[in-house]
């Protein structure tokens, strides 16, 4: 125990059994203490340092929050999501709690209530995933708010939800034609055609009008035309 204090407990010991610190409680040369004191004590080893870090700062906490593995996706699809400490996780791990907010009715998401840092390592991957309940009003991206907390401390990311491909118009020109004579039909999407194009599927109720299976509408493309 350093000369002077009183109540005292070790708070570190060095790789040689030394002690490398003292977390006191009482007093200093008989003054009682209004508060807890920390004070180095024989600091001969290099990793010693290091050591009473740890004991001083407690567990953990972020250095880089939350990163996703891409700052957008489509409804419907799937981001990773990974949680970073400062500092290895102590032995058993550390748990880091999960949640996610949008304001946008339209938008689903799923993600696991926590997820663990296991001893040792320093961060921890998951997945976010995403849908939506219906297209009506959803013609723009929406935000959700991806939230990790860990101790007394909250990180968050933003994910950018855009609304899925949709074919949003089917139209026939001229409307009215002879028998024999052709019409021109088309199909217009949400946004821009895929790389590979978007298969839309076409039927007809009446033989008079006969219609192909399909239609691609061409990559980078938000519509094309077909013979009626």
């Amino acid at each position: 125990m350093p000369l002077g204090f009183t109540d005292a407990a070790a708070a570190g010991i060095d790789a040689a059994g030394n002690v490398v610190g003292w977390a006191v409680k009482g007093s200093a040369n008989g003054t009682a203490g209004t508060h807890a004191e920390i004070r180095a004590w024989e600091l001969t080893e290099a990793n010693a340092m290091a050591l009473l870090k740890t004991n001083l700062h407690g567990a953990p906490n972020f250095s880089q929050g939350v990163a996703l593995s891409q700052p957008s996706v489509v409804a419907g699809d799937s981001v990773q999501a990974t949680v970073t400490l400062s500092q290895p996780a102590p032995a058993g791990g550390a748990v880091v709690n999960l949640a996610g907010v949008t304001g946008a009715p339209a938008v689903t998401f799923q993600l696991p209530q926590s997820v663990t840092v296991a001893e040792g390592d320093t961060s921890a991957s998951f997945t976010v995933s995403t849908g939506a309940t219906t297209l009506t009003g959803f013609t723009r991206p929406a935000l959700v708010d991806v939230q990790a907390a860990f101790g007394d401390t909250t990180q968050t990311a933003l994910l950018a939800v855009a609304p899925p491909l949709s074919l949003t118009t089917l139209g026939v020109a001229p409307g009215n034609v002879t028998g024999g004579t052709n019409a021109t039909g088309t199909v217009t999407l949400s946004g821009p055609a895929p790389a590979g194009g978007a298969l839309v599927t076409l039927s007809s109720n009446n033989a008079a009008a006969a219609v192909p299976a399909s239609v691609v509408v061409p990559a980078g493309l938000t519509s094309t035309s077909f013979n009626v």
